[in-house]
């Protein structure tokens, strides 16, 4: 899996989960910019459609995030994962916490 984002990466360890066939799969964040976000999985069907959910709560933030992602790229447990179609609300929301030190 080569880099590809161009995007500033700020670490970020949180459980969440994706939504895959409409089950809830636990994963666990490495980093997340404002156009992606790398995760190791830990259980989940192994032939994963190529779009999905997830639901992810940003720190600071009361409410989760419901983003629909694509998977970019995966090298053994980890894979990353690329925002599709992102509201005005999220992207500010990415941008603030990204931005914050």
């Amino acid at each position: 899996m080569s880099e590809r984002r161009r995007a500033a990466r700020k670490p970020f360890r949180v459980y969440f989960n994706k939504y895959i066939a409409g089950h809830p799969h636990l994963s666990r964040t490495v980093d997340v910019s404002t156009t992606g976000i790398l995760v190791d999985t830990l259980l989940e069907p192994r032939d994963v459609a190529p779009s999905f959910a997830i639901e992810l709560t940003l720190p600071g933030e009361r409410e989760p995030a419901w983003l629909w992602v694509r998977s970019v790229g995966r090298r053994g447990g980890r894979e990353a994962l690329s925002f599709v179609n992102l509201g005005a609300k999220d992207q500010a929301r990415l941008r603030r916490f990204v931005a914050q030190p």
